[in-house]
């Protein structure tokens, strides 16, 4: 399977979800926390992009042509950046999540 259209099924989709959800239920999680969301996307995106280059660097990753867009940016596909965006997103939100819930207790 092409890795861009399993980013799309396995990540961009159930993170749209659940942006929709937080949005429908309790849009303030997200509003009252955009400077958190904002410092923590920042700190993830430049671990990850530090963390996932030095492996490809060092071949401990590889990508096939033949799976991959294409397009590469500081020595990584464009996939990998959107790999890391959307697992960090969907992590520090369903932590906000979880730090809501566990404030009601």
């Amino acid at each position: 399977m092409n890795y861009l259209i399993w980013l799309t099924i396995f990540m961009v989709i159930p993170l749209f979800l659940l942006i929709a959800a937080i949005m429908r239920y309790k849009p303030k999680l997200i509003t009252d926390s955009l400077d958190v969301i904002g410092i923590s996307m920042t700190f993830l995106m430049v671990i990850g992009y530090v963390w996932d280059a030095y492996a490809i660097y060092e071949g401990w990753w590889y990508y096939e042509s033949h799976q991959i867009v294409g397009l590469w940016f500081l020595g990584m596909p464009l996939e990998e950046y959107l790999f890391i965006l959307t697992t960090s997103l969907f992590y520090v939100l369903l932590t906000l999540i979880a730090l809501d819930r566990w404030d009601k207790k």
